[in-house]
């Protein structure tokens, strides 16, 4: 903010916008936008006037917008527009690493349908946050597996081309 405040000086009758995190005195941090004005060269004013306003509402607003149009609403999961994006970061690094893969898992549960059918959508929705907790947890650096549809998940992450070397274990002793 400092240096913004000083290149203001150097340009007359100018006006900037800046946001900022600052600590609130309850320790809380808040998001501040201020507008600032260059009244240097006005003889009544003579200096920097600073507008400031708390703006940490509409940024938390914003950023739950943003989430919740990136993750599906039942399993938290990214969705189809993150997953794609995603994609394209890891394909691109991939291209640029040559030693990294792009893996792609696409897990399709089928006849899914019947447990919905048979034992209601709320058990058929609660176990489809089962199964995509214990995926999330299972993938060694979770890139997000979105919740496509009710009953099909892909999931994308990048891996070194060749596969690390399992340790073994020295075999249990069975002596009596």
């Amino acid at each position: 903010m400092t240096a913004a405040l000083r290149g203001l000086i150097d340009r007359p009758d100018e006006i900037a916008t800046l946001e900022y995190r600052r600590r609130h005195r309850n320790g809380t941090w808040k998001v501040v936008e201020s507008t600032a004005s260059n009244l240097l060269r006005h003889p009544a004013v003579a200096g920097i006037v600073l507008n400031s306003h708390d703006v940490t509402d509409r940024k938390e607003a914003e950023a739950r917008l943003l989430h919740d149009a990136l993750h599906d609403e039942l399993t938290g999961l990214p969705n189809r527009a993150l997953f794609m994006d995603r994609l394209r970061q890891s394909m691109e690094r991939s291209r640029r690493e040559p030693d990294r893969l792009t893996i792609v898992l696409f897990l399709d549960m089928d006849r899914f349908k019947i447990v919905n059918d048979s034992l209601g959508h709320l058990f058929g929705d609660e176990l489809l946050v089962q199964i995509s907790g214990s995926l999330t947890a299972a993938l060694r650096r979770p890139t997000p597996s979105p919740g496509w549809a009710a009953t099909s998940s892909p999931s994308c992450s990048t891996a070194p081309r060749t596969p690390p070397t399992p340790s073994r274990s020295p075999p249990a002793s069975t002596s009596g």
